[in-house]
């Protein structure tokens, strides 16, 4: 969906750089489409990025030196989106006593909308299960939620545990519901570009009841490093906008698509 308002050229650039990193495979069409522009004026920008050292000039396109993204460089990327789809996810679990939540830019979002919709009772209303540091700062601020965090090694970039002690810590519990994120999906396989993240999401995947991939549109069709699963292990998948016809072609009829609108839908 393209973007109502142009933005500078500056701002325009940066949020073309942060594309990148999210993603190898950005297709300028796609780009100018989504910021209202030409193909020509996306070109113009992603030469002046290379001429900064910024981005690496390729035939048809561009390409990062150093494209794996960390948190803080993907919360940069389309909040309004993840704070809808945050939303969405938090009221699909309102029932849930006892939920794993996987690391990610998306599953801040959705602690922050779990921590406003948990009344605090003054006894424990929702247990949840992290190995993100960031996830379990912003729920352990509401003393209804119990907070277990997984012990693991320390990602600096991430701000969360992962390793041998995490995934073997995960399989101590059974809980109702987990929520997730991935870097990708094409067809009916969720991807993601990080090895040891991809061993926490299938532990988290075995131990719940009910599973629920937050993905983005604009991670449909972009591949990742490892596959996490496939789409007949989700119970629900959440996206931020509709999709093009034929997205969802291969998924099982066991899957339900939550579209989370934008507020004027």
């Amino acid at each position: 969906m393209p973007d109502t308002m142009k933005l500078r050229k500056r701002d325009r650039q940066q949020k073309i750089l942060d594309e990148f990193r999210l993603s190898p495979s950005v297709r300028l069409g796609d780009l100018a489409e989504h910021y209202a522009v030409t193909k020509e004026t996306i070109r113009r920008d992603i030469d002046e990025l290379s001429a900064q050292g910024l981005l690496a000039r390729t035939y048809g396109g561009a390409s990062l030196l150093n494209r794996e993204p960390g948190l803080n460089e993907r919360t940069r990327v389309n909040p309004e989106g993840r704070r809808r789809m945050a939303a969405l996810a938090a009221d699909l679990i309102a029932d849930s006593a006892i939920v794993m939540i996987d690391t990610g830019s998306t599953m801040i979002h959705v602690c922050e909308r779990l921590a406003l919709l948990v009344p605090n009772t003054g006894s424990i209303a929702l247990t949840a299960i992290t190995n993100s540091l960031g996830n379990a700062t912003i729920l352990g601020a509401n003393p209804s939620i119990r907070v277990i965090l997984c012990p693991g090694t320390y990602d600096e970039r991430e701000n969360a545990a992962f390793g041998p002690q995490t995934v073997e810590f995960i399989a101590r519990f059974k809980v109702d519901a987990v929520l997730m994120s991935a870097g990708g999906l094409d067809g009916d396989i969720v991807s993601d570009a990080n090895s040891e993240a991809v061993a926490v999401k299938r532990a988290m995947l075995r131990q719940a009841g009910r599973t629920i991939l937050l993905m983005e549109r604009r991670k449909f069709n972009h591949p990742q490093f490892e596959q996490v699963c496939t789409l007949s292990e989700i119970s629900d998948l959440v996206t931020d906008s509709p999709v093009i016809a034929g997205s969802f072609a291969a998924a099982p009829a066991t899957v339900t698509v939550h579209i989370a609108g934008a507020a004027s839908d």
